[in-house]
């Protein structure tokens, strides 16, 4: 199971009944990633009867990235779709599901999919799927990112010390690595009897 945490907000206003708290709180453990068994390919796309969903930007880091589409809900149409992501050939599913046909909005999501390879490139898309029958209803452009380099630890500056012989030298040490990765201290001497 891969695991992506998500966002969703509201950025118009919703004309009918809706249930914001199903929207917004989306609980980690409730997020899945499902293969998609069927496609059909008579009906590829709901704009204009239902809705219609636009792949938006990706923020890659080194081994994630954060994807964003706008999905928007229209008069007509009937059903029940999840905001899914594909990168590469694997699915992601948001959880998220929006009811065609009852209400009417635009919808911004926000996923962060883990567990990408470093400096690798990926394609991948946004779409509305049917559930439960996972039937592909709309997608959008295809895209894609590259996935950032690991970046180096930095090490705090370490003034010249002279220290007498037979005494110890006590330094604190700091350092920082952009990617949060764990950073380990090694002292090295050029000098074999140190």
């Amino acid at each position: 199971m891969k695991k992506i945490a998500i966002l969703i907000s509201i950025v118009t206003v919703i004309t009918g009944q809706i249930n914001l708290e199903e929207l917004i709180v989306i609980p980690i453990e409730k997020v899945q990633t499902n293969n998609i068994p069927t496609i059909n390919q008579n009906q590829n796309s709901i704009s204009g009867a239902g809705g219609s969903i636009v792949t938006g930007t990706s923020t890659p880091a080194r081994n994630s990235v954060n994807l964003t589409s706008t999905t928007t809900l229209t008069s007509g149409g009937s059903g029940t779709v999840e905001i899914w992501y594909q990168v590469n050939s694997t699915w992601y599913t948001t959880g998220v599901q929006l009811t065609l046909g009852a209400f009417t909005g635009t919808f911004s999501n926000s996923a962060t999919i883990p567990n990408l390879i470093a400096e690798t490139t990926y394609s991948w898309t946004a779409a509305l799927v049917y559930v439960p029958n996972n039937i592909l209803a709309a997608t959008g452009a295809t895209k894609s990112f590259t996935t950032l380099a690991n970046t180096a630890p930095v090490i705090s500056a370490i003034n010249d010390t002279t220290v007498n012989k037979n005494k110890s030298l006590e330094l604190t040490l700091s350092a920082s690595d952009t990617d949060n990765d764990a950073i380990s201290f090694t002292a090295k001497s050029d000098n074999a009897s140190v």
